[in-house]
């Protein structure tokens, strides 16, 4: 009679079809950072089981005898990485093994800030990328350290804090226990100047760190540098005389020095003077190639006429008072401007 009770009670303890298993029972995805939580596993299905829960690879527990359950408490400043492992022996005979992997990741409690603002694209060279967004400025007695920026993955400066922002406070201020006596937040802007960068795409990261250490990466965003651009304004010397020189009026907008070349006609140019050859229409191009900070300005030509020295006959009567000619005299164009008049 025991041995058929006996059966009996295994028959009923048997799990129709069913198979053993290893299950987190509580395991929370995420949890703020110092708060406490828990971990449990189980062991079902099995007549005995041996349960093992590692967490970073460190045994934290063990449990035996039965169908085990195996709980821990924690309070974590960063992910923890939880294994569990069971050895289990089967009612209906055998052996059997499971085993489980978890991450519970850690969040900051409170935004530590946040990248919000880059200069509008492209950003000529030689003037300053901006950029702004906000971070904690004060939390439970303690400021954030610093606001660190990084230009190509290289460490460039530290931010400018200032600016209380009542808007992310309003925002942010939603986790019940926090107040605005515990925690502030303030604004941070950040000026480089692009002089030292080459032409192309460039990114800049946002890094703060608080008072333990502890580092919230605020995001990154791409800027692009360019030349910056110019232009030339280049003054028409008008009509001139055979044989004159002068001065060509020219400037770049960027300040750069402009150079002069005859595109055709009767001169030559040395520097900014023309030196007139002969008679006909005369081309001047003024051109400005750049700079490191400056692309090459669009080039400005501009045309005169030349003509020959007037004849004494051509002078009307009043010119010739006025320029006191003798009469059969013919006159001249002079190298410094107005006439010499040679008397025949």
């Amino acid at each position: 009679m025991k041995r058929i009770y006996f059966l009996v009670v295994a028959l009923m303890l048997l799990p129709l079809g069913g198979r053993a298993e290893l299950h987190w029972t509580s395991a929370p995805p995420s949890v703020r950072e110092g708060e406490a939580y828990t971990v449990s596993v189980t062991a079902d299905g099995a007549f005995y089981a041996d349960l093992y829960l590692y967490k970073n690879g460190a045994l934290v527990g063990a449990a035996s005898d039965g169908e085990p359950s195996l709980s821990i408490d924690s309070a974590d400043s960063q992910t923890a990485n939880y294994y569990a492992e069971a050895y289990l022996y089967l009612y209906w005979g055998g052996e059997d093994y499971r085993c489980l992997w978890h991450d519970v990741q850690i969040t900051y409690p409170l935004p530590m800030g946040a990248f919000e603002t880059v200069s509008i694209n492209p950003i000529p060279r030689g003037q300053s990328v901006t950029a702004s967004g906000w971070a904690v400025a004060y939390a439970m007695g303690a400021p954030v350290a610093q606001v660190n920026f990084y230009v190509d993955g290289v460490l460039a400066g530290q931010a400018t804090r200032g600016g209380y922002r009542p808007d992310v406070q309003d925002a942010n201020l939603n986790y019940g226990f926090w107040s605005p006596y515990d925690v502030t937040y303030s604004g941070w802007s950040i000026s480089y100047n692009t002089s030292g960068l080459t032409i192309g795409d460039h990114t800049l990261r946002i890094v703060a760190y608080d008072h333990r250490a502890k580092t919230a990466d605020l995001g990154t965003k791409t800027f692009s540098v360019a030349l910056v651009a110019q232009s030339i304004t280049f003054i028409n010397p008008g009509m001139q005389v055979n044989g004159v020189s002068f001065t060509l009026d020219a400037t770049a907008s960027s300040g750069l020095p402009v150079s002069f070349a005859v595109a055709s006609g009767p001169a030559t140019v040395s520097g900014n003077t023309v030196i007139i050859t002969g008679v006909g229409v005369v081309t001047i191009t003024a051109s400005q190639p750049g700079s490191a900070n400056f692309g090459a300005a669009p080039s400005v030509s501009q045309s005169f006429t030349v003509q020959g020295a007037a004849a004494s006959s051509d002078i009307p009567a009043w010119m010739k008072t006025l320029l006191k000619v003798p009469s059969g005299s013919t006159p001249a164009p002079d190298p410094s401007g107005g006439f010499k008049v040679h008397k025949p």
